[in-house]
């Protein structure tokens, strides 16, 4: 299992800031109005790139603008039920993955850790999509 400690975290989302952009491993959702309802297209994403990938809430990128802004107030419990009930009941094939809380500036974040699926078990999928 993939796992990495609150320096590693708050360094990433440094670098992000720093380059104000998103990167191959790592996307930011805003999640201050709950889940995103394309979760599982980062999700299915990451489940079947090498090495995985990780999702940060409560980070909102603006392309236009290219800017990413630290957002925070999210309701981690909710958030973090949400997104278990749609890795293990609405999506098929989800790889190894880990839900980590931390702080960055004193803000409260949840990081979505995923491993690639075993390619015995690909694909990975929404179950409400592809049926």
């Amino acid at each position: 299992m993939i796992t990495l400690n609150e320096t590693e975290l708050v360094n990433i989302v440094d670098k992000a800031i720093k380059d104000r952009s998103e990167t191959t491993d790592v996307e930011f959702k805003d999640a201050r109005g709950g889940i995103p309802s394309d979760l599982w297209k980062s999700v299915s994403s990451f489940s079947h790139k090498p090495k995985g990938g990780m999702v940060v809430f409560g980070i909102k990128e603006d392309r236009i603008n290219h800017t990413i802004d630290v957002v925070g107030g999210l309701d981690l419990a909710s958030l973090q039920e949400k997104i278990v009930s749609l890795l293990n009941d609405g999506m098929k094939n989800v790889g190894n993955y880990e839900l980590k809380i931390f702080h960055y500036n004193g803000t409260p974040l949840l990081a979505l850790i995923l491993e690639e699926t075993p390619n015995e078990r690909k694909t990975c999928y929404n179950y409400h999509i592809k049926g």
